[in-house]
């Protein structure tokens, strides 16, 4: 069974908390609901399956189906839920430049999922190349490599620099099928 990190899924399910719109549990299943209702740890696992039906409600509920609103909630939000349980995400990026901070950021994501990793590829001065190897199927999927995106974008201006720019490309790995982030910074 494929698994998501309970420090992925948390904040998710605080802001699902949180709102007023019943909306998003129509997307849940009743297992989901069970999950949700229950104190969410970060060093646990979760089903897969849960965080792709929260995402996808994030997505048509929240997000309004556009990719763009998940982005900036990934650089706003999902970036500070990220930094209050990896306490030194935050001073790392601070002190190190910028590929350092990507390069850390991509190792922290080692534990997020039991079934793929983000590994920089390349990382210099000005850009980056990552690759999220083994991606799967599911349609919100998609959805989180706008999230990711999101996250990356803030550690580049956290870390001073301006005008990130990202872009998404499908590409293969070892005849594996990959994601490619695309990263530019001034």
């Amino acid at each position: 069974m494929e698994q998501v990190k309970g420090s992925v899924i948390v904040f998710f399910v605080k802001y699902l908390r949180k709102s007023k719109d019943q909306r998003v549990y129509d997307y849940l299943t009743e297992e989901d609901r069970a999950i949700i209702s229950q104190r969410i740890f970060p060093s646990s696992w979760y089903p897969l399956d849960t965080f792709w039906r929260i995402l996808t409600a994030f997505y048509e509920v929240y997000g309004e189906k556009n990719p763009e609103a998940l982005r900036q909630w990934g650089k706003s939000f999902g970036f500070q839920s990220l930094t209050e349980i990896y306490k030194d995400l935050q001073t790392f990026i601070r002190e190190n430049p910028i590929p350092e901070s990507i390069k850390y950021f991509c190792r922290l994501t080692k534990s997020f999922f039991s079934y793929t990793r983000l590994e920089p590829v390349s990382v210099g001065n000005r850009n980056a190349v990552l690759t999220l190897t083994n991606p799967g199927e599911h349609p919100a999927e998609k959805i989180f490599y706008q999230i990711i995106g999101g996250y990356l974008e803030k550690v580049i201006e956290r870390g001073g620099g301006m005008n990130p720019q990202i872009e998404l490309r499908e590409a293969s790995a070892e005849d594996k099928p990959s994601i490619e982030f695309h990263l530019a910074w001034e």
